[in-house]
């Protein structure tokens, strides 16, 4: 086996919580990294999803953290990027207690998601989700 414990830098973007309002995350910073991919581990929900009640996951980038623009379709793989940067709908019961990740492969410095509920949730969804760095310009990464 090959040691990847050493050559990525994890940094938590939802720590695990139950989500029944718009998050945002925090801007994260690729300076120093050829790399990055989000894990978005999606848990139980009370609230029966469906087109008219459920969680719209959204990324943009930018050069600067004033000017974030919605990723398109060649700056991600792993999940199609429709309108206004929206990667992942969580819209039936059978997207649940899944794992998504997106590899990131645009060129620009900051990035951040949204995540924004559709419709009147009552009991919310359990979401967290990690960003993973690789392939830093300094060795060794480690955990932010």
């Amino acid at each position: 086996m090959r040691d990847l414990y050493h050559n990525l830098t994890l940094k938590p973007i939802i720590h695990p919580t139950m989500l029944d309002s718009i998050f945002v995350s925090p801007v994260l910073c690729c300076d120093g990294f050829d790399s990055l991919m989000v894990m978005i581990n999606v848990g139980e929900t009370k609230d029966k999803l469906s087109r008219n009640l459920r969680f719209d996951l959204s990324v943009h980038h930018g050069d600067d953290k004033a000017s974030l623009t919605p990723v398109i379709d060649k700056d991600v793989q792993g999940l199609e990027v429709e309108d206004k940067g929206l990667v992942l709908t969580l819209d039936d019961g059978a997207k649940m207690n899944q794992v998504y990740g997106f590899g990131y492969l645009g060129a620009r410095r900051y990035l951040t998601m949204t995540l924004s509920p559709v419709g009147k949730h009552g009991a919310g969804t359990f979401v967290s989700a990690v960003a993973l760095f690789g392939h830093g310009h300094y060795r060794q990464a480690s955990l932010l």
